[in-house]
């Protein structure tokens, strides 16, 4: 028996015993009988909707910055390389044109972004895991090979300055595997089960570590 037929016949009891003011029994049944609407998530919950666009944008955000800052990064030696090649000044004002812009146009902002945009994903998602420990360690060192580039860049177009293709070689290939990790990181989310990676990310697991290795008493 559905409700409607429910609602009815409770309507015929409420007739013979002489109770005929069932307005609010009425509007109940009449609610009942109401077909339910499935409405959208994002109509249900705005709030917590709005939060995910923002969180999926971040991300979005992050990673698109970390490709171009990696890829920046990687594609620079090969410019340095040139730097034995060229001949004249003109040539050499040009690829020193083209080196600082990629640099200060391109890659830093991209750098600063993604650095940004990962920050604020801490405080959005409050992540704690162990591969985002170790995410944050990588990205600290494309953060130093940024600096070095920046350093590389100031002192390569001085007069009789070249670029050995050994280290255009390791640079590259230092680079391209600090990007592989932070990428890969950031999309497999690993998981990451050590006692030591345990002990750090609990309340306190810093000091605890600290102290067995200092000789001095910490505070």
């Amino acid at each position: 028996m559905n409700n409607g037929d429910r609602c009815a016949r409770f309507r015929g009891r409420l007739h013979l015993h002489g109770h005929v003011s069932f307005t609010g029994f009425t509007h109940s049944c009449s609610r009942h009988m109401q077909p339910k609407l499935h409405l959208p998530e994002f109509l249900i919950f705005p709030h917590q909707y709005r939060q995910s666009l923002l969180i999926a944008f971040l991300k979005f955000v992050h990673i698109t910055m970390i490709a171009i800052w990696a890829a920046g990064l990687i594609s620079l030696p090969g410019l340095y390389v040139q730097r034995a090649h060229v001949k004249d000044k003109d040539a050499l004002y040009r690829l020193q044109m083209m080196v600082r812009y990629a640099y200060v146009t391109i890659i830093s902002p991209s750098a600063l972004i993604a650095v940004a945009s990962g920050t604020a994903l801490i405080f959005g998602q409050q992540t704690y895991a162990p591969w985002f420990s170790l995410k944050l360690l990588f990205v600290g060192v494309l953060v130093v090979l940024h600096v070095l580039t920046g350093l590389i860049i100031i002192r390569l177009f001085k007069e009789g300055e070249f670029y050995p293709v050994w280290r255009f070689v390791m640079a590259t290939a230092i680079t391209a595997v600090v990007a592989a990790v932070i990428v890969f990181l950031a999309i497999a989310k690993p998981l990451i089960e050590t006692e030591f990676a345990d002990e750090l990310m609990r309340p306190g697991g810093l000091r605890t570590l600290v102290e067995r290795f200092s000789p001095w008493p910490i505070p």
